[in-house]
C-alpha cells in the first residue's frame, strides 16, 4: 500500500497526533450530525485491510470526500506543506491524554469498509467516527447511519454524503463545460473512473460526475461545447455510424505503437488528435460507442470513445474506430454515436452471408473434396446451412439493440429528436481472400466475382433491414501488404490474389444503382512500407539465430553476441526504434499499426464526409 499525496497544498499530517475533543461536547445524534460538522478535517471511503500488533489499521483509499486542515495544523503556513492520506489509522486519542484506542478495539475487529471522520491519521473524535459500508440492493452502496458504527439504518452512500459542508461541487452542465475534467486531487484506485474494470466498459460521464461529487447528474444541457470549442447544437438527430467486419475492423493495433505515429510528420497530426500532451490516451468528449466483445462480461463494451475499443487482449488496443470517431465528430460537429460489430476470422461467404444472396452451395470441387475426404455431405451441407448468416443475424441484433435503448449508451440522448443513421463501414475480407474452396479460380481474372455478387446482396439487404434506401456505405477494401506494385521479391506470389480480391471488392461502388453513395476506401494507401523493409531485414536476424543456435561448438553468450553484432549491421539504432516501436501483430492485421490503423479510420471519415 502506497502513501497517496494530493496536489492540493494543506497541512502534513503527523503519526502521533491526539484530536481535540471536548469534554463537554454532547453526544453526536449519528451519521447526519457528524457530516455535517464544518470542523472535520476529512472525510474518507475506506477499506480496512488488516490490524498490526498495535491495532493500528492499514486501509486502502476508496473515495477521498473531504480534506482540510486539521486542528494541530491550522496554525502552519498552509502552502508550504502537502496533505497526505494516511497508510494506517491508528484509533482516536483520548482528551487531555496522549494515549490511544486501537482501531481494532474501536471497530470490534473488523476489517471491510467504512466511512471514517479523520485528522490525520487518527480518527477526528472520540465517539461517532466510523460508519460501515455496505453493497445494498442493485449493487447501491449503503452507509449504515447508526450511532458510532452502528450500523441500520442503512442509506444511499451518494445520498449521506451531500451532507458534508465541503461538498460544493459544480452542477452536471457545468462540468460538462468545463470539459469533464478530473478535480485535482481526487484519488482512484484501481485505474481511470472513467473505465469500470468490474464490468470490462466506460462509464458515461453522467456516472463519472456522480462518482466525483456524490450526487445526481441532471439531464445534459441542449448545447455542448464542440470539437471547437464553440456550442455544438444538441437540437438535431442524433447521428449513428456502423462498423463492422472481422479482425480488422476489431483492431490489433496496441497502444503502444502510438508513438510510431509522431515519428512522421505526415502522420504527426493524427497523433495530437488521439493523445494528450501527456501521453495519456484522449477519451472523446461528444463520441460514444458500443462495440460487441466476447470477452466482456456482458457481450458488449459501451461509453465514450477512447482506446481499448480493439481486440480484447492483454493491453488496450485499437481498430479504426477511434480515429473515425474523432475525425467524423470534426465534420459533422455535433454529438455522434459509433455501433460496432466485428468479430475475427468471419467470411461474407458464409458468416455474413446476406439472406437474398441465397444459400451457401458447395461447388463441384468442394464436393469432391468431401467425398474424399469421407465426409457425410448432408452433415456437412447442414452444418453449413447453420453457420450461414449467424453472424449477419449477430450484427442485425446488436445494431437493433442499441438502437431501442441508446439512453443505454449515450445517455444524452433525446428520444423526441431522434436518430439518424448516417453511414455504413464495411472492412472486411481476409478469410474470403485466403478461401481457396470457394473461389477455385482467386489468382485469375474474375476470380472472386462471388464475392462482389454477394457484397451488392449484402448491401442491398443491410439497407432494406434497417429502411434506409440510400444509407451511405463505405467499402474498406482489404490492403494488407500495401500496393502490389511495390511487393518486394517475397510477396509477388499473391500479387495476383492480392490484385483481384481487391478488384472484386471495390466492384460494387462501381455499379450505378450505388453511384454517389457506395465508396471504396483502397486501405493499401495507408500501408507503412518502411516497416515492411524492416520487418523483411529483420526476419534475416532471426534466420540467423536459428542457424546459430543449431551449432552445437557455439555457445549461448557467443551465439547472442554474434547475433548482436548482425544486427547493428543490418540497422541503426533508429531504424531499431522504429521497427520495435511500430509493429505489434502480424501483417495480416495490418501490423497490429496504429499508425496504420489510425489513418484507414480517419480515411473512412473523410470518405463518407463528402458523401454527405
Amino acid at each position: 500500500m502506497k502513501t497517496y499525496q494530493l496536489s492540493i497544498f494543506i497541512s502534513s499530517l503527523i503519526i502521533g497526533f491526539v484530536p481535540h475533543v471536548y469534554g463537554d461536547e454532547p453526544v453526536p445524534a449519528g451519521l447526519g450530525q457528524a457530516l455535517r460538522n464544518p470542523k472535520v478535517p476529512a472525510i474518507v471511503d475506506a477499506t480496512v485491510l488488516k490490524f498490526n500488533k498495535a491495532g493500528h489499521g492499514e486501509i486502502k483509499l476508496n473515495t477521498l470526500y473531504k480534506q482540510g486542515l486539521g486542528i494541530r495544523n491550522s496554525k502552519r503556513n498552509e502552502k508550504s506543506v502537502v496533505a497526505v492520506v494516511p497508510k494506517w489509522i491508528r484509533g482516536y486519542g483520548y482528551a487531555g491524554s496522549d494515549k490511544i484506542a486501537p482501531l481494532r478495539i474501536v471497530v470490534s475487529g473488523r476489517l471491510g469498509r467504512f466511512l471514517f471522520l479523520l485528522d490525520g491519521n487518527l480518527l477526528y473524535s472520540t465517539y461517532n467516527n466510523w460508519f460501515p459500508i455496505r453493497e445494498g440492493k442493485n449493487g447501491v452502496l449503503e452507509v449504515g447511519t447508526g450511532f458510532n458504527g452502528g450500523g441500520a439504518p442503512w442509506k444511499p452512500l451518494v445520498d449521506m454524503v451531500q451532507l458534508i459542508p465541503s461538498m460544493a461541487s459544480p452542477t452536471f452542465e457545468e462540468w460538462v463545460k468545463d470539459g469533464n475534467r478530473i478535480p485535482e486531487g481526487r484519488i482512484f484506485t484501481g485505474g481511470s473512473p472513467w473505465f469500470d474494470e468490474s464490468r470490462g466498459r466506460n462509464r458515461s460521464p453522467e456516472e463519472v460526475y456522480e462518482i466525483l461529487y456524490s450526487r445526481k447528474a441532471k439531464k445534459i444541457p441542449m448545447q455542448i461545447s464542440g470539437s471547437d470549442g464553440q456550442a455544438t447544437d444538441l437540437t438535431k438527430p442524433l447521428k449513428v455510424y456502423l462498423l463492422v467486419g472481422q479482425s480488422n475492423m476489431q483492431g490489433h493495433a496496441d497502444v503502444r505503437t502510438f508513438d510510431h505515429i509522431g515519428m512522421d510528420p505526415k502522420t504527426a497530426p493524427i497523433l495530437k488528435a488521439i493523445r494528450n500532451t501527456d501521453s495519456t490516451p484522449k477519451v472523446c468528449e461528444n463520441v460514444w460507442i458500443s462495440s460487441v466483445d466476447t470477452a466482456a462480461p456482458e457481450g458488449e463494451r459501451h461509453g465514450r470513445l477512447t482506446v481499448g475499443y480493439g481486440a480484447s487482449g492483454r493491453a488496450p488496443k485499437i481498430g479504426p474506430e477511434l480515429t473515425f470517431g474523432i475525425y467524423m465528430q470534426q465534420h459533422v460537429d455535433e454529438p455522434i454515436l459509433l455501433i460496432k460489430t466485428a468479430w475475427g476470422g468471419k467470411s461474407l461467404n458464409t458468416d455474413f452471408r446476406p439472406l437474398s444472396a441465397g444459400p451457401y452451395e458447395f461447388n463441384a470441387q468442394q464436393l469432391e473434396d468431401l467425398k474424399k475426404q469421407g465426409k457425410n455431405l448432408a452433415q456437412a451441407k447442414a452444418d453449413c446451412t447453420k453457420r450461414t448468416s449467424q453472424y449477419y443475424r449477430l450484427m442485425m441484433e446488436h445494431i437493433k439493440k442499441v438502437l431501442g435503448d441508446i439512453k443505454r449508451v449515450y445517455p444524452a440522448y433525446d428520444t423526441k429528436i431522434g436518430y439518424e443513421l448516417a453511414g455504413f463501414v464495411w472492412f472486411q475480407g481476409w478469410n474470403d481472400m485466403v478461401d481457396r474452396g470457394t473461389y477455385p479460380n482467386r489468382g485469375e481474372p474474375g476470380g472472386y466475382a462471388q464475392y462482389s455478387e454477394v457484397l451488392g446482396h449484402f448491401i442491398r439487404d443491410v439497407r432494406k433491414d434497417l429502411a434506409m434506401p440510400k444509407l451511405p456505405f463505405i467499402i474498406g477494401v482489404m490492403g494488407a501488404g500495401g500496393p502490389v506494385e511495390k511487393y518486394g521479391p517475397d510477396q509477388k506470389r499473391y500479387v495476383g490474389i492480392h490484385s483481384e480480391f481487391r478488384k472484386a471488392m471495390s466492384a460494387p461502388a462501381r455499379l450505378p444503382e450505388f453511384k454517389g453513395n457506395v465508396t471504396a476506401v483502397f486501405t493499401e494507401k495507408y500501408w507503412d512500407l518502411q516497416l515492411t523493409e524492416l520487418s523483411l531485414r529483420m526476419d534475416k536476424v532471426n534466420a540467423t539465430h536459428r542457424s546459430l543456435g543449431s551449432d552445437k561448438a557455439l555457445g549461448a553468450e557467443e551465439q547472442k553476441k554474434l547475433v548482436e553484432d548482425y544486427k547493428a549491421k543490418l540497422f541503426t539504432k533508429e531504424e531499431l526504434r522504429i521497427l520495435e516501436t511500430g509493429i505489434s501483430n502480424a501483417a495480416y492485421h495490418y501490423l497490429g499499426s496504429a499508425k496504420i490503423l489510425g489513418q484507414i479510420g480517419k480515411a473512412f471519415a473523410d470518405a463518407l464526409a463528402k458523401m454527405q
